[in-house]
């Protein structure tokens, strides 16, 4: 019982450290993100996105399932470059792209690059800023990947295509690594 009270206390600390919310409105500016699926679909998922995140390229295939399978679904990718210069510098690039299909070509081939590889951007780091400011101070995001659901809650990790779909049809729930679906 005593390590009960010492891993609910810890986990506590840690979500307190981090600020993160597990729950909050969708509510972001989805033209400053890079779109992957239809800027007309019913269901908006905010993806937290690092190009350097193992999570984040498994995750990556997984979404372009589920928009193929639920056209419904679009997900909005804001980048956070947490792991370092080189994260940041392909987040850059990906955000001065002229499109999201440009944008989300440059994350695919950037996996293999080293820092003096990544073509330098031109148009400046305000949007990377932007993507910072709104993942880390709005919504409290300590890494990635983070994703909000149309429901307003928070999924993190990179799960399958049908799991995403469940948790973003709400016929599932997300309690630290495992998913719980509903009746």
């Amino acid at each position: 019982m005593k390590r009960m009270g010492v891993l609910i206390t810890v986990i506590c600390v840690c979500l307190s450290f981090f600020g993160c919310k597990t729950e909050q409105k969708v509510d972001f500016p989805a033209d400053d993100a890079i779109l992957l699926g239809s800027a007309s679909a019913e269901k908006k998922v905010l993806v937290a996105f690092s190009p350097r995140c193992s999570l984040c390229q498994k995750l990556r295939p997984e979404m372009d399932k589920v928009v193929e399978m639920r056209p419904d679904i679009a997900f909005y990718m804001f980048l956070y470059p947490y792991r370092g210069a080189e994260d940041y510098r392909i987040c850059n690039l990906a955000l001065c792209a002229g499109s999201s299909e440009e944008s989300l070509r440059i994350l695919k081939d950037s996996e293999g690059w080293d820092y003096y590889s990544i073509p330098i951007a031109d148009c400046g780091t305000e949007r990377v800023e932007r993507h910072l400011a709104l993942l880390r101070e709005k919504y409290g995001f300590p890494g990635t990947p983070i994703m909000i659901l149309p429901s307003g809650k928070h999924a993190s990790g990179a799960w399958k295509a049908d799991v995403l779909i469940a948790l973003i049809d709400g016929k599932a729930k997300q309690s630290g690594n495992r998913v719980y679906y509903s009746q």
